[in-house]
């Protein structure tokens, strides 16, 4: 019996470790495709039409140290992370939703202070885990050639967004006020007609 409950603990360390490396092999999976097409419920339905809080930067990637700053401007905010396999999934998707809209609309891509990282164990088992997000990013970027700016924010902003629930697109108008808050990437149309009404 003690063996039997060892072999399911070990068997379950295993799967949660394969599960883990297979994050980076996601945006190739017919069912994260799938996922991605899938209509889902709205995230945070009650922010549409609210004041977009404010997102303290606390370093950014691929951008100049600069406050971010939600007036002034459309702006596309994709709340993610690296051990979200949707999320990764959808970068190529966000990428090219930024080269369609243009500098009418910023895109910024979000990310939380800890980061997910997969390393193998002193017994050569895949092991998740959550790590400071300055010790992932730099490398993910460059291995995927994301070039979208990404601004690391607080788990408290973060959360405030998000209920730590991801991915999310938030689409912020030029007044700062939240006109879209969904699961999945806007339509380019909608994007250009809030850019429009500005």
């Amino acid at each position: 019996m003690k063996r039997s409950l060892v072999a399911r603990m070990l068997g379950g360390a295993v799967v949660t470790g394969v599960l883990g490396l297979a994050l980076a092999a996601l945006a190739d999976s017919p069912l994260v495709e799938a996922a991605k097409h899938r209509p889902m419920p709205s995230a945070i339905p009650s922010v549409v039409g609210s004041a977009a809080p404010q997102i303290a930067v606390l370093r950014w990637f691929n951008h100049a140290q600069s406050p971010l700053l939600l007036t002034g401007k459309t702006t596309l905010l994709d709340f993610w992370g690296t051990g979200c396999g949707v999320c990764v999934a959808s970068l190529s998707a966000v990428e090219e939703l930024a080269r369609g809209v243009g500098p009418q609309v910023e895109v910024v891509l979000v990310h939380d202070r800890r980061a997910a990282k997969i390393r193998k164990s002193a017994h050569g088992d895949l092991v998740g885990e959550m790590v400071p997000a300055e010790d992932v990013l730099p490398e993910f970027l460059t291995e995927r050639k994301l070039g979208l700016p990404v601004a690391m924010t607080d788990t408290l902003t973060f959360r405030r967004y998000t209920a730590m629930v991801v991915p999310l697109y938030v689409v912020v108008d030029a007044h700062g006020i939240i006109r879209y808050a969904e699961n999945h990437p806007p339509d380019i149309g909608l994007l250009r007609g809030i850019s429009a009404s500005n």
